[in-house]
């Protein structure tokens, strides 16, 4: 039963005790503390599993450049629910949760890498064929080359010289052409008999 709720400020809460008891109407009764045993096994484990769910938030938080701030702000209505039996069920269900979409990150992350290097490829037959187009072989043209082959190759900027070494040479009768594709590849095409 309560006679009257009184609101105390914390700095000031251990003076109002400590003046209460000196007039001895007041029994200031010790706090019940649960005494932590020993750490079992299933604590110490527990204990590893929150460890790595942290390191696994702060991984998931970098590759999806969100911050604490941005998660703190979340709606309630956008934030994944969890029902569990116990601690160590809501910690393995959140790890796996996390698991989950650190893959998904990781395959998207894959998958942007193979776009962006089929897109390169693209990027290199657009540029070879503007090459062939400078000196006007195109698909019709192409076939009246009975006695002639044509090759068409990319290469780094870097081996442009060995390329001018090699075409050169007398012992190699051909005709070849280059054209910088970007900074650091170059496309080239050789005509030989």
């Amino acid at each position: 039963m309560t006679f009257c709720n009184v609101t105390i400020d914390r700095t000031e809460k251990d003076r109002f005790l400590n003046e209460l008891s000196s007039y001895k109407r007041v029994h200031i009764k010790k706090s019940e503390r649960v005494q932590v045993s020993e750490k079992s096994k299933d604590d110490a484990l527990l204990l590893t599993l929150i460890q790595e769910l942290e390191r696994e938030t702060k991984s998931l938080q970098v590759e999806l450049d969100i911050s604490d701030k941005t998660l703190d702000n979340m709606p309630v209505n956008e934030k994944v629910h969890f029902e569990a039996t116990d601690f160590k069920d809501l910690v393995q269900g959140v790890s796996e949760e996390i698991h989950f979409y650190l893959n998904r990150v990781y395959e998207l992350k894959k998958f942007i890498v193979k776009a962006r290097i089929e897109l390169e490829n693209v990027h290199m037959l657009e540029i070879c064929y503007k090459l062939l187009d400078t000196i006007n072989i195109n698909k019709y043209n192409i076939t009246f080359l009975d006695e002639l082959e044509l090759r068409l190759f990319t290469t780094f900027s870097k081996n442009e010289e060995n390329l001018h070494e090699l075409f050169n040479q007398a012992v190699f009768p051909n005709i070849y052409r280059t054209m910088s594709v970007s900074k650091e590849r170059i496309a080239f095409f050789t005509l030989y008999p």
